[in-house]
């Protein structure tokens, strides 16, 4: 039998470091009004190296689970949250990277040979991107959320969201939820026991390799990033997962 102590303690070990990066929320989890959930999953078939393909339905099922999941735990956890639609698929992928756009992974074998690669994003949700401005603003909103790095004791973070954003939102604070990752990760080594039985080695080139998750709550009056997390697995995401991620991310919150 494998202990799962050694993981129990570094997701605490994580809480812990995170309330002290960000202590503020703590203070104003009272008085929180309620929270909008954003999400955007893309994960990807890799081929020597580069995003070939990717399977927009899957996508959006992860999304969706994933969202659904985030909504629960922040309830659990004393929160108030709603979800908004689906926002997108890839809009924090890397822009200049192309790749082919499919149904479903089970379905993979009836894909067209002569379909020409898509850039990012490849989905957008009509209402929350009504207009080229909300959907170039979102993806900057996505790829700020991917590239925080942890805060300096005593400093603050911002991630601008326009006054298109916050109407659109419909609430003073979002929490932005990005996932890139991998289907067809290729690894090998033995597992270290570490969080999400973690490999010793990874064989695996691609620009997304194994899954990432990266969250922030953001004020959407200020843009000022009240809480910030990412968790990353060298394994592919999978529907039955999402709920225990999502979990795990918000159990780390106050």
């Amino acid at each position: 039998m494998v202990s799962l102590a050694p993981a129990a303690h570094a997701w605490s070990s994580r809480g812990s470091e995170l309330n002290a990066q960000f202590p503020e929320l703590k203070k104003q989890k009272a008085q929180l009004t309620p929270i909008a959930v954003a999400v955007d999953v893309a994960e990807f078939e890799v081929d020597d190296g580069k995003a070939t393909w990717i399977y927009l339905d899957d996508c959006r099922v992860l999304a969706r689970t994933f969202e659904d999941a985030l909504v629960a735990a922040l309830g659990a956890k004393g929160y108030v949250a709603k979800a908004l639609p689906i926002l997108s698929t890839g809009q924090a992928a890397d822009p200049t990277a192309t790749c082919r756009v499919f149904s479903a992974w089970d379905k993979r074998d009836r894909r067209p040979k002569d379909l020409s690669p898509s850039a990012p994003p490849f989905y957008v949700d009509s209402t929350l991107n009504a207009t080229p401005e909300l959907r170039s603003s979102w993806r900057d909103v996505l790829q700020a959320t991917r590239g925080l790095k942890a805060p300096r004791p005593g400093a603050s973070q911002t991630i601008p969201l326009p006054t298109t954003v916050h109407e659109a939102v419909g609430a003073d604070y979002v929490l932005v939820a990005v996932g890139l990752g991998t289907h067809n990760v290729v690894y090998r080594g033995v597992g270290t026991g570490g969080s999400f039985g973690a490999m010793t080695g990874v064989a695996d080139p691609s620009p997304y390799p194994g899954s990432r998750l990266q969250v922030a709550l953001i004020d959407c009056r200020d843009g000022r990033v009240l809480w910030a997390d990412n968790t990353s697995d060298f394994r592919a995401f999978s529907v039955k997962r999402m709920d225990h991620l999502a979990q795990i991310i918000v159990g780390r919150m106050p």
